[in-house]
């Protein structure tokens, strides 16, 4: 097991024969799979993250090196990128743990490089880089042959000092990059909802996602940004996405489809091995994870697509969307007749509703809660046609207003 694993963590190419291992032991350890899906969904989103949130990586490095007194290894146009960028660099370095750790790593391989530099007697310090009156006070015995040499040139100079910045900056960027890994993203929050459980989650800006368990729902708890996105590693999860700035979306990720929108409300199914997305208003963007040159499809209201394991997402076909978002809780009308909104209220509530021929083909959009009393879904429904609920007995009636 213990090579397995090393396999799965460590090994971004495995051979052949190490992927039909891996294979065979997947398909005979379901819980295995599933943390194995966990895993790969979450190193892609911290991958992704750190392009979003440190795009050029070297600033980090840069940063340290300023800090230490080493900004002479900085060309003009590296310094300049430093300062236009520093106040924000800042800021991201003491509210994010993570940045903190890489920067005390960076420093620390930045020592363990002067060591080794100066081990191997490559001085910081060459002659042309000292005064002549320091090198004429270092008349003593033992220096006679180093005084006699002629001047190292500007040029050799310069090449030492290049020479050392490329393999600092080299070997620092390496390490900048593997200390992010090392140390977890502290603003990520997973949910877990038990199967049976509804929990509504607030994404923050006024979106959320209400999770049918059992489903896990991994995000940014600390966002500020119009963009963001979201992993449903497994479960049902609907989303109600408040309407973004234009260049700004909402992604969802599951094992084998991602789901972008920018205002929208709509379900979303994810297995291991499958994604079912309802669109129940707005628009929706579904793509393949695995295959790059998959299509998309775009949905429309009332629409869905399945996403399998190595496929394409299928062509977007009509769906009733109160019978495929019933896992939701919801009661999802989307300009949906009156007189049909009626049967359905009726059936689910065991009482009859009667709606006047005048208001039964009237188009109804509205999103209600199931658990919410029969009396409350049509008087805000009366409201909305401008009509008025009468009650005799365990019956209703919605009649035009006066």
């Amino acid at each position: 097991m213990a090579d397995v694993l090393d396999t799965l963590l460590f090994d971004d190419e495995p051979s052949a024969e190490e992927r039909a291992a891996l294979e065979e032991r997947l398909e005979e350890t379901p819980a295995l799979a599933k943390t194995w899906t966990h895993w790969t969904r979450a190193r892609a989103h911290l991958r992704e993250r750190l392009e979003e949130r440190l795009s050029d990586r070297r600033l980090l490095v840069l940063y340290v090196l300023d800090e230490e007194g080493d900004a002479g290894a900085l060309t003009d146009s590296e310094q300049a990128a430093l300062d236009a960028a520093r106040d924000d660099l800042v800021c991201a370095i003491d509210e994010r743990p993570a940045l903190q750790k890489v920067v005390e790593r960076i420093r620390e391989e930045r020592a363990d490089f002067d060591t080794a530099w100066a081990e191997h007697g490559l001085e910081r310090e060459t002659a042309a880089d000292v005064p002549s009156g320091d090198i004429d006070n270092r008349s003593t015995s033992g220096q006679t042959e180093r005084e006699a040499r002629a001047p190292r040139s500007r040029e050799a100079s310069g090449a030492a000092r290049w020479s050392r910045r490329f393999a600092l900056v080299s070997l620092v960027v390496g390490m900048a990059v593997g200390a992010f890994w090392l140390w977890p993203q502290s603003d990520s929050t997973t949910v877990t909802v038990a199967e049976g459980d509804t929990r509504v989650v607030d994404l923050g800006g006024g979106t959320t996602a209400r999770l049918v368990g059992d489903a896990t729902l991994t995000y940014d708890s600390q966002s500020n940004d119009q963009s963001q996105r979201v992993t449903l590693s497994d479960g049902r999860a609907f989303f109600d996405v408040t309407p973004r700035a234009q260049g700004a979306s909402f992604v969802v990720e599951t094992p084998t489809a991602t789901a972008a929108v920018l205002g929208t409300q709509f379900g979303v199914t994810a297995r291991t091995d499958t994604t079912q997305v309802v669109l129940a208003s707005g628009e929706v963007r579904v793509e393949a994870v695995e295959v790059d040159d998959a299509p998309p499809v775009v949905l429309k209201p009332g629409q869905t697509s399945w996403v399998a394991k190595g496929g394409a997402p299928m062509s977007p076909t009509p769906t009733d969307l109160t019978t495929a978002l019933d896992w939701t809780g919801l009661f999802i009308f989307r300009s949906v007749p009156m007189a049909d909104i009626a049967d359905r209220l009726g059936r689910h509530y065991n009482v009859e509703v009667t709606v006047a021929d005048a208001l039964a083909d009237e188009p109804v959009t509205g999103t209600f809660e199931r658990s919410q009393p029969v009396q409350e879904v049509l008087g805000a429904l009366g409201t909305t046609l401008g009509g008025d609920v009468q009650r005799r007995g365990d019956a209703y009636y919605i009649v035009p207003g006066p």
